[in-house]
């Protein structure tokens, strides 16, 4: 799940979930039931890895065995960060908002979590000499827009997953580019 910073004071950060709370995925629905979680920043070197997470797999089977990151113990909340990660945060979920589909009338098409961070870790290699700044060259900071990942500040990669939900999500764009065209306003 993308996340962006939207507060530095107290830190907030929200993350989209391309579900609604009835159909959660495991990590909205662990999210909602234990109100915590840990914001993992997706660099090239295990970007792989992390995105095996994505996988349908039964609730509550570890995607750590299928990943093969490394679990960490947190101090301030109860999910494991991520060992190779550059950067995590440990977030106390604050509120949730389910959207209203716009393809399909009286559904829900997706949830939006707004998090506080409570904690940050930073690998001690990715500080700058100064240890007061992360060295965004040791970083290597990703970006995910649907299927695509980037590098921040950089070109775009296509990364070849989840075939169904794109063809699931093209089909809800084509919903919404013919509801959209028959709700504009008609020239007389």
């Amino acid at each position: 799940m993308p996340s962006q910073i939207v507060n530095d004071d107290p830190p907030i950060f929200v993350i989209g979930f391309l579900s609604p709370m009835a159909r959660a995925k495991d990590c909205l629905k662990n999210l909602v039931d234990t109100k915590e979680c840990v914001i993992n920043m997706v660099s090239e070197h295990y970007v792989e890895a992390a995105n095996s997470t994505s996988i349908n797999a039964p609730y509550g089977e570890s995607e750590w065995k299928i990943s093969s990151l490394t679990p960490v113990a947190c101090s301030s909340v109860q999910p494991a960060r991520v060992k190779e990660a550059v950067f995590s945060i440990e977030g106390k979920l604050l509120s949730t908002q389910e959207f209203d589909s716009r393809a399909i009338p009286g559904k829900k098409s997706g949830t939006l979590a707004i998090i506080e961070g409570v904690k940050f870790w930073v690998r001690s290699d990715a500080l700058n000499k100064d240890k007061n700044l992360i060295d965004p060259s040791t970083a290597l900071a990703l970006f995910c827009i649907y299927y695509t990942y980037g590098e921040v500040g950089s070109e775009a990669n296509k990364s070849p997953r989840r075939s169904k939900l794109r063809s699931d999500l093209n089909r809800i764009r084509t919903a919404q580019i013919r509801n959209g065209l028959e709700n504009l306003p008609r020239n007389k």
